[in-house]
């Protein structure tokens, strides 16, 4: 925590992928931005300068974009790292801003809970309201901030609304770190979590008609059912596999194709021999042994991230093991 009254206090923004976080860092921070790759990692942290209404200065950290605090890929270990002060000349951040979109909120708020087990204070930026109301969604803000304990902020980053009322959350000192209510002793953390979203999401995040339910929700519904969802994920795994060796077949032939002509071409124009021989089976041939397999690559890491980036990854019966 920062002990010298003059020295700008820290804050943290942190949320999933596509919630708004780096927005909202752009209107907090405006164009004083500094981007710093962190020792061992390849992941950017943002950092910015910000005041609050009454001209407390802020210093604004944007924590890279992740699902959880498990520290199972370099993003997370980065947005872990900076919450607990490891990160090389950073301390502990005074405060966490977690950004979550107010329509996805049994998703984002499993991030928010993992934050307040770490015992520091937080402020909640329920982003994309809009978004929400036009689902269907009716938000109860002032229920949300009751349950957590923490002060709730209803915005819409892209319109710049609720900045103002975001600062005004900001202003020093900053609100008592609080209480994970839903921890109890003997019972997974996950499942804990996920009970306890649950029951809040009914009471604060309600639709006009209990039985109303967004396409989202229906395949929910089938891919995180607690048979279903293993089918629907040994299904999914399938068809990736499958449509990588599928789809790669024709660029792979053309690789083999083009690495063939090649080698033929460069038969044509050189003598038999040693040197020849090196260029036609070793480098062409190496090299093309190589470059064949560039497609099915490209591929799986394209059905990944299409995974990663819906969310899918992070809430598949995989991950409940974790």
């Amino acid at each position: 925590m920062s002990t010298v009254s003059d020295a700008p206090s820290v804050i943290a923004l942190i949320g999933n992928p596509n919630a708004g976080k780096t927005t909202l860092f752009n209107a907090l921070t405006g164009a004083n931005q500094r981007v710093g790759n962190y020792a061992g990692v390849t992941v950017e942290v943002k950092t910015g300068e910000a005041f609050t209404p009454h001209g407390h200065k802020l210093r604004v950290l944007d924590l890279p974009g992740c699902y959880s605090l498990r520290a199972n890929s370099p993003d997370e270990k980065v947005a872990l790292n900076a919450l607990e002060g490891a990160l090389p000349s950073e301390q502990i951040p005074d405060l966490v801003v977690c950004v979550v979109d107010a329509s996805n909120l049994e998703r984002h708020l499993q991030l928010t809970l993992q934050v307040i087990e770490l015992g520091i204070p937080c402020v909640l930026a329920l982003n994309m309201v809009d978004v929400a109301e036009n689902a269907g969604l009716r938000l109860d803000p002032a229920k949300i901030s009751e349950e957590l304990g923490i002060p709730v902020v209803p915005m819409q980053a892209n319109a710049k609304k609720g900045i103002v009322e975001l600062k005004q959350a900001l202003r020093f000192p900053f609100p008592q770190a609080a209480t994970a209510t839903w921890q109890t002793a003997g019972v997974d953390p996950e499942s804990a979590r996920r009970s306890y979203i649950s029951q809040l999401c009914e009471l604060a995040a309600r639709r006009p008609d209990a039985h109303q339910q967004t396409l989202s929700d229906k395949i929910d519904a089938v891919l995180l059912h607690p048979v279903l969802g293993w089918i629907s994920l040994i299904a999914i795994f399938f068809t990736v596999f499958w449509a990588i060796f599928s789809f790669a077949e024709t660029p792979m032939g053309w690789i083999e194709s083009g690495q063939g002509v090649l080698g033929s071409w460069v038969e044509s124009l050189m003598a038999e021999g040693d040197l020849r021989s090196l260029i036609v089976d070793g480098i062409i041939g190496g090299v093309g042994g190589v470059v064949m397999f560039l497609p099915q690559i490209i591929l799986l890491f394209l059905f990944i991230g299409l995974l990663e980036s819906s969310g899918y990854m992070a809430r598949a019966p995989i991950s409940w093991t974790e």
